[in-house]
């Protein structure tokens, strides 16, 4: 990433970034819940291989499709709607995938189209992003092989966030937060075959934890975009703190699931596979 005056001219704009144009900007290393255990599990129960080629969905700055692909040395493509996002993932790509073939569009996903048809296609926890989950499987499902997967990690509620809570979070990440329980989570999956699910609990992380997190990401982006203004490193700061701490205050009311569907074109959308 070019060392520029780029991150001079947005001090005014930081605080009035939308999200994904923000942590693009930072470079903040978006992963699904479970980080790289959630992408190990991926990768074992969907046969992730050599000859896999990986499709994600709103990838962000690139982390689970770079990831992924690293782990079983594939390629794979990462599409996300904001440019910002696409940049800092090529610059990601470069300094820590120098070996992977990867490539990553800026486009929105239910318009992209190509002749490809993908092994594997991630939409991590990004569903709930989009206005129409059930169209944006669609979508994944057009776009994949046949005996395709699809990799999620969704999060669910098994008590009501607080009406605060969710006006909170819905500001700092313009979307509302998952507010249901896993069986409205996973009917947007209908038809779909389910090969392996994980349940996990959230624990909240620490103040000290937090700090760590954020002094790193924020110090990383000063040393390649050379900020020496003390007030935007305070703004960057900030900003990614409040992200983080919001995101905190939603974890003592949310549980994930780590999700394996296969696509089969003599059986979908039906399931003749009973639900335990």
């Amino acid at each position: 990433m070019k060392k520029t005056n780029t991150a001079i001219r947005m001090k005014p704009h930081i605080n009035e970034m939308i999200y994904t144009d923000y942590i693009g900007f930072i470079n903040q290393w978006n992963v699904p819940p479970g980080g790289y255990m959630t992408l190990n599990k991926w990768r074992v129960y969907s046969m992730l291989n050599s000859k896999s080629n990986i499709l994600e969905f709103a990838c962000t700055t690139g982390f689970s499709v770079r990831e992924l692909c690293k782990m079983a040395q594939c390629k794979g493509l990462g599409i996300d709607i904001s440019k910002a996002s696409i940049q800092a993932a090529r610059h990601n790509a470069k300094q820590y995938a120098k070996s992977v073939n990867l490539k990553y569009v800026a486009t929105n996903a239910l318009e992209f189209s190509t002749k490809d048809r993908f092994s594997h296609v991630v939409i991590g926890a990004a569903l709930r992003f989009f206005p129409n989950p059930t169209q944006t499987i669609q979508k994944c499902i057009s776009l994949m092989q046949n005996d395709g997967f699809l990799l999620s990690a969704e999060f669910f509620v098994e008590k009501s966030i607080p009406d605060k809570v969710l006006a909170k979070a819905q500001k700092v990440f313009g979307i509302t937060p998952t507010n249901v329980g896993y069986k409205e989570v996973m009917s947007v999956y209908k038809g779909l075959e389910l090969m392996y699910e994980d349940f996990q609990n959230i624990i909240p992380e620490t103040e000290d934890e937090l700090a760590h997190y954020v002094d790193s990401t924020v110090e990383r982006i000063v040393n390649d975009k050379n900020i020496k203004d003390d007030s935007l490193i305070k703004k960057l700061k900030n900003r990614l703190n409040e992200i983080k701490q919001v995101a905190n205050e939603l974890r003592p009311y949310q549980r994930y699931v780590i999700l394996v569907h296969r696509y089969r074109k003599t059986i979908y959308p039906h399931r003749y596979v009973e639900l335990f």
